[in-house]
């Protein structure tokens, strides 16, 4: 178990193929069902987040440089997407969840960098990533057919590209 504290709990989801995705939480379309899956195939992890034994989230991490992330490096992670259902929306449970992955990552996995890409308007994750100290690093694309992450010199583009060193973090928060 990655994180308890009172009716809240964040443990990995132990995944097979036939088990990609926590159940019963959002509607899987094919599109996420392809990503579940290629987060699994490289080794990337899948976090739940209970709430009075009900899942009620889930946040996805992707470890080091595979195929998708051109950015990131072997020492590094790409994080999300963070999903809450919506009726447990506002109550700080995506910043418990988020605080508990990156300590595991820094502390645990000794990683180094935590990325996160996010589409502009998601105006709800920009402050969430913000706020835990994620700077905006470059604007990203995303291409057509196999959905992969670029980074781009363009300006109108969805996403931004977001990182924090997991290793300065570590030292603040010790401090």
């Amino acid at each position: 178990m990655l994180y308890h504290n009172g009716a809240v709990e964040i443990s990995e989801f132990p995944r097979t193929l036939r088990s990609l995705y926590v159940p019963g939480i959002d509607h899987v379309y094919f599109q996420k069902k392809v990503r579940f899956l290629m987060n699994y195939l490289h080794k990337g992890k899948l976090f739940c987040l209970k709430y009075e034994d009900q899942n009620i989230g889930y946040c996805m991490v992707s470890t080091g440089k595979c195929g998708r992330y051109t950015y990131a490096g072997k020492n590094d992670i790409t994080v999300g997407p963070i999903y809450i259902k919506s009726h447990f929306r506002g109550r700080g449970l995506s910043k418990v969840l988020l605080n508990a992955i990156l300590e595991y990552y820094a502390s645990v996995e000794k990683k180094e960098k935590a990325y996160a890409y996010i589409h502009r308007i998601n105006k709800q994750s920009n402050a969430l990533f913000s706020g835990r100290g994620f700077t905006v690093q470059r604007n990203l694309q995303i291409t057509r057919v196999f959905r992969k992450v670029r980074i781009t010199d363009k300006e109108n583009t969805d996403y931004r590209l977001y990182c924090l060193n997991l290793k300065d973090d570590m030292r603040k928060s010790a401090e």
